[in-house]
């Protein structure tokens, strides 16, 4: 929980080539990486070559090139001492940025060589057995000297605590001890009485072996009558049974009970070592960690009681690579652990919003990811509006020609007795025009938010509206061709001349695109889609068929009419001036087919708005080429010529 907490995903481990050492590092090991965190190296150092420095210092490369900044250390206390102080003198700065973490490795007395120098280090962290109180202690040391209770073990230690020499027990260089030498003079670093750890430990176990026994011994005699010789036949399985079951609370008030397997709930507090400059020494507990009897945990660490190198800014990063930012993901290569990635970016439409995620998520249909791919946004509503430049462009064009198509009109009827006027059909002319003009119009259903009733609607009218045009077009050339061939003497056709044949060919070839229309909407009727798959960052709102069939059917309809008007525009070309309409007509039809027959592969490639913008264009480029074909030239007479527009311009031959 240490390394989760810091964030420390890629540590060293430092231990000895010992059987009980190395399989408790590989242990730390399992529980690192089963903690998601990774191991960089486990380094198994020889105690029988301490001595040897060209070894460490080939074994403490491995160290010092790691990226692993976070050192857990897994030494017996002696070999601790004797590798820190090396560490210290040999690599130096080299390891100014690395944080020691010390297993239970240090004597309860903390570091009582005066040699002993920390290494410069970012941190030193120790995970100390949790303190306790053993009641009389205390005050038992501060009365206790070598004379009054005379023990080797003693002597060792108050010479090595007071650097003096005890009688019978002499050590070379030191002085004789003065006799006022007593345990509560030394600093609690050197030895603190308020805070047993190993020694508590030692005391609770003698503590819960008494209760267990006790207990033990106490159902024993229960079942059967009390003989001396039971004590020497105590049964040491049925023992341990006990000893797991056994549960009280100390004189000092801390419950103590062990798990099914005969552990205590894990007790452990964090301390900070921390050498000042003047090799003075400070241990700070700056958390701990606590395990209930039910498997609770309690992980408490007041991060600014911990004192970190001042070279250093902040807490050190102990990471293979660097975190993956929202908006990327991890990627692990081959052969690499866990905490060994690549970050790449989400792809598109997929966003991470926190850091180091494997996987992206993909945003919503409706929903599209930002520039930072870091979270989801709506979509913008995308369609042909008269709101952006090209829908504004095509509404100004489509209201130019109105106009135009309505003064025409205007003027045709002002002149509708000119013999211009009247030679060219005057009624099918008016109709002509109006279907322009209703043509010009029909583009505004283009434009503009599509619902259902506008998408029935606008392919209908345009349908009929241009089938009305092209059929008066095509009465227009079959009236001019039947007029000529009827002035021969005796020919049948002059019966056919006049309004009715104009009329019929018309409503003939609107009721054929009328069932075409019917058909199509009944089989493949259109409807209003929101497309989310073209692009990742809008939402195309268009009309759409369940089929092309219809659309392909109507447009082909019309076509086909306009080829037709085309070839008979071409019979009748060489008609005499009276009939020069031929002309304009056969080039209007001409234009009327090029721009139908090149926008099918321009409507086929375009997307979204651009292929409604496509079909608009075509709409106007087509109407305004009938328009300007055939009646551009007719309005040139009549307002700039008006000496041709006579019965007798109009009568001469070629």
């Amino acid at each position: 929980m240490l390394l989760i907490h810091f964030g420390w995903t890629w540590v060293g481990i430092i231990t000895v080539a010992e059987d009980s050492y190395e399989r408790s590092s590989e242990d730390l090991r399992d529980r690192i990486v089963a903690n998601g965190n990774c191991v960089a190296y486990v380094l198994k150092l020889s105690l029988g070559k301490k001595k040897d420095m060209l070894y460490y210092i080939k074994e403490m490369d491995m160290i010092v090139k790691s990226l692993a900044k976070v050192i857990i250390v897994n030494f017996p206390t002696e070999y601790t001492l004797y590798l820190s102080s090396f560490v210290a003198q040999v690599l130096g700065p080299m390891i100014r940025e690395k944080v020691l973490i010390l297993i239970d490795c240090l004597p309860a007395a903390a570091f009582p060589d005066p040699e002993f120098k920390l290494p410069p280090i970012s941190a030193c962290l120790l995970l100390r057995p949790s303190k306790g109180v053993i009641p009389g202690l205390k005050e038992f040391l501060y009365r206790v000297t070598p004379d009054t209770y005379p023990n080797y073990i003693l002597k060792n230690t108050w010479q090595r605590l007071f650097k003096c020499s005890v009688p019978d027990n002499q050590f070379e260089d030191n002085v004789t001890c003065s006799g006022y030498e007593y345990f509560r003079t030394l600093p609690a670093f050197h030895f603190d009485v308020d805070n047993f750890r190993l020694t508590y430990n030692v005391y609770i176990a003698v503590y819960a072996l008494a209760h267990a026994l006790h207990q033990l011994l106490l159902d024993h005699f229960q079942k059967q009558p009390f003989s001396a010789s039971d004590l020497h036949e105590v049964n040491y399985m049925k023992l341990s049974q006990y000893l797991k079951s056994v549960k009280f609370i100390t004189s000092a008030g801390d419950e103590i009970l062990f798990d099914k397997e005969g552990n205590r709930p894990a007790q452990v507090d964090l301390l900070n070592w921390v050498q000042h400059p003047n090799e003075t020494v400070a241990v700070t507990e700056v958390g701990h960690y606590r395990m209930s009897a039910s498997g609770t945990h309690q992980f408490i660490i007041n991060d600014s009681d911990i004192t970190w190198e001042t070279k250093i800014n902040g807490v050190p990063q102990s990471t293979c690579s660097e975190s993956c930012s929202p908006g990327y993901r991890k990627v692990i290569p081959d052969g690499n652990p866990s905490c060994c990635y690549d970050c790449i970016p989400c792809a598109e439409g997929e966003i991470s919003n926190v850091t180091n995620m494997e996987t992206c998520m993909s945003c919503p249909e409706e929903e599209w990811a930002n520039s930072k791919k870091d979270t989801c946004v709506r979509k913008n509503i995308d369609f042909l509006s008269s709101q952006d430049a090209l829908g504004a462009t095509l509404v100004a064009f489509a209201l130019l020609l109105i106009f135009m198509t309505l003064s025409v009109l205007v003027i045709f009827i002002i002149y509708r007795d000119t013999p211009i006027v009247r030679a060219n059909n005057r009624d099918l002319s008016y109709t002509l025009l109006i279907c322009l003009m209703l043509s010009f119009l029909c583009t505004f259903s283009f434009i503009g938010h599509p619902t259902t009733a506008i998408c029935l609607l606008r392919q209908v009218a345009f349908s009929l509206i241009f089938t009305v045009a092209i059929s008066s077009i095509v009465a227009k050339t079959i009236t001019v061709l039947i007029a000529f061939r009827s002035t021969k003497p005796g020919s049948k056709l002059s019966k056919w001349t006049g309004k009715k044949l104009s009329a019929f060919i018309i409503i003939l070839c609107t009721l054929v695109e009328l069932g075409i229309c019917t058909w199509s909407l009944v089989q493949f009727p259109p409807f209003p889609n929101r497309d989310t798959k073209t692009y990742t960052d809008r939402i195309i709102l268009q009309c759409i068929a369940t089929s092309s069939m219809g659309f392909y059917t109507t447009h082909g309809y019309i076509l086909t009419l306009s080829l037709f008007n085309f070839a008979l525009a071409f019979l009748v070309r060489k008609l005499p001036d009276r009939f020069n309409e031929a002309h304009y007509i056969t080039f209007s039809m001409l234009l009327f087919c090029s721009v139908w027959i090149s926008f099918i592969p321009a409507y086929l490639s375009a997307k979204g708005k651009y292929m409604v913008a496509v079909e608009v264009f075509a709409i106007l480029a087509s109407s305004a080429g009938l328009f300007c074909c055939i009646f551009i030239p007719k309005c040139c007479t009549i307002l700039l010529k008006p000496h041709l527009n006579s019965r007798i311009k109009l009568s001469v031959y070629k």
